[in-house]
C-alpha cells in the first residue's frame, strides 16, 4: 500500500526541553490516522512538523514523496496545494463572510473566473453541511459547529491529496462533535482523502479511525502518550529533587538564622528592681530604660510594692553589661509631649563599685530620686508655705490694733 507520510526516529526539542524522543510512524493512502495523546504531549507539534510550520532536530520525514530535509522552495510551494489544514481554533479571518473565508486560497493561488470561484465555494458549503444562506454570515455571527465546519470547508477548497485536522472536536458539544465525525467519514469515502488527525477526544478516535489499517479491526494511530508518561515521570523525578533541594536550602538557612539568634553573653539579661515614691503614671510595660541617653533594657513588670504601700515597685530588664553601679539612681523622665514616660538611670560616680549580688539569679535594687516634675512641685510647696507665712505676719503687723497705736505714737511726737 502506498505510503504518503513516513517519519523515522523524530526527535523534536525546544532549548532543553525534548517534545519527542525518536518519534516512527508511516501513514498508508486513504486512511485516516491518529496522533493520540493527553494535552501538552506534542500531537499539533508533530504535526506542524508534517506540514513545515515546524522544524524537528533530527530524523527523517517525508510527505507524498518529498523529503522534508531536502525539500526545495518552490517544491515546497507545490507541496503545499496537495494538503487542507483545519486548525484547532479554525483560524478564520473575523473580517470576511463564510464565503470569502473559503475563497481565500482560490483567489490567491489559481486564475478561476469570479463565477467558477463562487460555484466551487457553493459546492464546498454544501458538501460540509451547511446551508447556502449560511455563506454571507460572519464568523462571529456562526455557532461553534458552523465555525468547524466553515474551516474545514476551506480546507477543501483546493481538492487536497492529504486532510489535517488539529483537535476537530474541540469545544463542541457531545452531539455536535460525533456529528462531525461522521462527515469526516463521510467526506473520506466521498473525496478519496488520507486524514491525519490530532486528538485526545477517545470517543471521536474510536469512531472515526479507520479500522482497515495495519491491524485488522483495529484503529491506526500513533500513541505518544508512552513517551509523555515517561517524560512526565522524568519530570515528577526533577521537581522532586527540586523540592529536597528547596527544603535543603531552607533547613540551613533557618539554622543560620538560630545559630545567629543564639543567646550570648553580649545580649543576656539581667532584672532589677525599683522603689519609686512618686506616681509612675505613664510608664508602661515595655517602656524604654535609658543609660545616659542609649536604651539599654525595658520595664518588665509594676506592682504596689508588697510590703510598703506608699512605694510603687517597678521591675527592668537590662544588658547584663551595664555598668550599674551601687549609687546609680533611677528617675522617671518624659518622653516628650506624649504623656509617656521612661526610666533614666544616672552614670554614679566613677569611684563606686559595680552593684553585684551574691546570686546570678537575684533581684538587685536601684536606687530611685525624685522627676523633675516632682522636685518642682516640691519647690513650689516650700515656696508657697513661705508665702503664706509672710501673708499671715503682714496682716497681723497691718491688723486694726497696730494701726491705731502706731496713730497714737505720731501724734505724741507731733
Amino acid at each position: 500500500m502506498e505510503q504518503v507520510i513516513v517519519a523515522k526516529e523524530i526527535v523534536t526539542a525546544f532549548g532543553s526541553s525534548i517534545v519527542h524522543d525518536g518519534v516512527s510512524l508511516s501513514i498508508n493512502k486513504g486512511e485516516i490516522y491518529g496522533l493520540l495523546g493527553p494535552s501538552g504531549c506534542g500531537k499539533s507539534t508533530l504535526m506542524r512538523e508534517m506540514i513545515m510550520l515546524e522544524h524537528y532536530k533530527s530524523g527523517f520525514m517525508s510527505v507524498l514523496g518529498y523529503d522534508l530535509n531536502r525539500i526545495r522552495s518552490k517544491e515546497a510551494n507545490l507541496l503545499r496545494k496537495k494538503w487542507g489544514i483545519l486548525f484547532q481554533s479554525n483560524a478564520l479571518f473575523t473580517s470576511l463572510t463564510v464565503a470569502e473565508n473559503i475563497a481565500v486560497l482560490l483567489r490567491e493561488y489559481t486564475a478561476l473566473s469570479s463565477m467558477l470561484i463562487s460555484e466551487i465555494v457553493a459546492f464546498k458549503i454544501d458538501i460540509v453541511g451547511l446551508k447556502q444562506s449560511d455563506a454571507m454570515l460572519y464568523p462571529s455571527q456562526l455557532s461553534g459547529g458552523m465555525k468547524k465546519k466553515a474551516a474545514l470547508a476551506r480546507a477543501l477548497v483546493m481538492d487536497p491529496m492529504l486532510l489535517f485536522l488539529d483537535e476537530p472536536t474541540s469545544g463542541l458539544d457531545p452531539i455536535s462533535a460525533r456529528e462531525f465525525d461522521e462527515l469526516i467519514l463521510k467526506l473520506k469515502e466521498m473525496l478519496d482523502l488520507t486524514v491525519v488527525m490530532v486528538s485526545h477526544d477517545l470517543e471521536s478516535i474510536t469512531t472515526t479511525l479507520d479500522r482497515r489499517g495495519n491491524s485488522a479491526e483495529q484503529p491506526v494511530y500513533t500513541d505518544i502518550f508512552f513517551y509523555y508518561e515517561r517524560q512526565t515521570m522524568n519530570s515528577k523525578t526533577n521537581y522532586i529533587m527540586v523540592g529536597i533541594f528547596v527544603l535543603f536550602s531552607l533547613a540551613l538557612i533557618l539554622f543560620f538564622v538560630m545559630w545567629l539568634m543564639r543567646p550570648t553573653d553580649e545580649i543576656q539579661m539581667r532584672l532589677y528592681k525599683i522603689n519609686f515614691m512618686e506616681s509612675v503614671s505613664g510608664l508602661n510595660i515595655d517602656s524604654p530604660v535609658k543609660y545616659r541617653g542609649v536604651s539599654i533594657g525595658k520595664v518588665k513588670k509594676m506592682q504596689i510594692n508588697p510590703k510598703n504601700n506608699e512605694l510603687i515597685e517597678v521591675l527592668i530588664e537590662v544588658v547584663k553589661t551595664a555598668p550599674i553601679k551601687t549609687d546609680t539612681v533611677a528617675k522617671l523622665k518624659a518622653q516628650g509631649i506624649t504623656g509617656l514616660s521612661f526610666v533614666d538611670l544616672s552614670e554614679g560616680s566613677k569611684e563606686s563599685p559595680l552593684l553585684v549580688g551574691h546570686r546570678d539569679n537575684e533581684i538587685l535594687e536601684i536606687k530611685s530620686a525624685p522627676s523633675f516634675l516632682v522636685r518642682v512641685e516640691q519647690t513650689f510647696g516650700t515656696v508657697s508655705q513661705s508665702l503664706t507665712k509672710t501673708m499671715q505676719r503682714t496682716q497681723k503687723l497691718l491688723s486694726d490694733e497696730n494701726l491705731s497705736q502706731t496713730d497714737c505714737l505720731i501724734c505724741r511726737c507731733c
